[in-house]
């Protein structure tokens, strides 16, 4: 772990951040901003974990790759949809990723199979799901298990019909609607029209 690491788990570092990119730069010392911890994290990865939004501004902005995936094969996206919500960090990673012109990959796999939008769909987070489905993300990838991130939602309790109707809503033309008759591998097919009609009443 580097000083950089520790920095940008903390809240309260953000002048001693700036204080050290400036001594680096003055000197012309490069920073390793991209330099993996013991389990494969960056410092990207510690300050979405942490939620500290100022350091991932700090660090995109300084080209930080945003695409890096620690041992367990999760990028920082992985990390913010796989927490728990904080829609105000997706945003600003992701606007400060299309202003530096560095691409996204949206439906990595980490080790288990899971894209960033299996995690936001086992959350149930539909903002979440709104903003990876409006960035162009394949719904129909499976995981480990040969689930999609429509079987997660669906096999979750029928308050969901909602989350399950925004799939077909948002999904990019590139990967057209999601398959809703596919099985995952225990044979469950209740992503199906009929499931989800029948969800809501």
């Amino acid at each position: 772990m580097t000083p950089l690491h520790i920095i940008c788990t903390r809240e309260d570092t953000r002048a001693l951040a700036e204080l050290f990119f400036a001594i680096c730069d003055d000197e012309q010392q490069q920073v390793r901003i991209d330099t993996q911890d013991n389990l494969g994290n960056t410092p990207l990865h510690l300050a979405v974990e942490k939620g500290n939004k100022w350091a991932v501004e700090i660090l995109l902005r300084r080209g930080a790759d945003p695409n890096s995936a620690n041992e367990d094969g999760n990028t920082p996206l992985h990390v913010i949809f796989g927490k728990g919500s904080n829609d105000e960090l997706a945003e600003i990673f992701c606007k400060i990723c299309d202003e530096r012109h560095r691409p996204l990959k949206h439906s990595a796999l980490d080790k288990l199979g899971n894209t960033p939008l299996h995690l936001a769909a086992e959350r149930a987070d539909k903002k979440a799901v709104e903003l990876l489905l409006r960035r162009g993300v394949n719904p129909s990838v499976h995981n480990a298990e040969g689930s999609t991130p429509l079987h997660i939602v669906c096999k979750g309790n029928s308050d969901n019909y909602d989350l399950a109707f925004v799939f077909f809503e948002l999904s990019d033309a590139e990967f057209g609607p999601p398959r809703v008759s596919t099985r995952d591998d225990l044979g469950n097919d209740r992503c199906t029209w009929l499931w989800l009609t029948a969800t809501r009443g």
